[in-house]
């Protein structure tokens, strides 16, 4: 009976993970592709808190003093890739 490859030539992997930001609410998720033990490329989502401006304001907008800037932490959707090498 034949042996098995002890190193096989891919493998993979899930990632989930949560920001350790406090006031910055995140999750992440996806997966990745190891190659020979050396290299690994991934893709995932996350889904994060971030800084808006409040809908009564727009971007470009003149405001007339610092205090008129306000904004707001909403959820919104990206996409992330990583490569790494061993």
């Amino acid at each position: 009976m034949p042996n098995r490859w002890a190193e096989p030539t891919f493998g993979g992997a899930f990632q989930l993970g949560v920001s350790p930001v406090k006031d910055r609410v995140g999750f992440y998720g996806g997966a990745s592709l190891r190659v020979q033990q050396v290299f690994a490329f991934g893709a995932g989502f996350a889904w994060q808190q971030a800084d808006r401006l409040v809908s009564t304001l727009s971007e470009g907008q003149t405001i007339p003093t610092e205090d008129a800037l306000k904004t707001e932490k909403r959820f919104g959707p990206a996409f992330y890739l990583n490569v790494s090498i061993k």
